[in-house]
């Protein structure tokens, strides 16, 4: 077991929190409209009782009928997004030792 980055797992965090809010939501309609955001577990999502746009910042600062944050899931996808970042920095480091050679 190798020791934990932080500087990755900053990183991770960050990414886990401002990427989902630049990639549209597809509206998800079970009695009021729901605009779910997050990779690869939603976090946020934004209640709205009319069709409104598919963009975060839109539905988040015009008027929304709701929202719900979950923090559980945003550690959640900063660790998924750590490993992933973590598994392609050693395979990057890896090649470029066996090209060295």
């Amino acid at each position: 077991m190798h020791k934990w980055n932080w500087l990755y797992f900053k990183l991770s965090i960050t990414a886990s929190i401002f990427l989902p809010m630049f990639f549209p939501s597809k509206p998800v309609e079970e009695g009021i409209l729901k605009y779910k955001y997050g990779f690869p577990l939603n976090y946020i999502t934004i209640y709205q009782h009319d069709e409104s746009s598919v963009w975060f910042f839109n539905n988040f600062f015009n008027g929304n009928a709701g929202l719900f944050l979950n923090p559980l899931n945003i550690i959640i996808n900063a660790i998924v997004l750590y490993l992933i970042m973590d598994y392609f920095i050693k395979l990057i480091n890896k090649t470029k030792t066996v090209n060295k050679n």
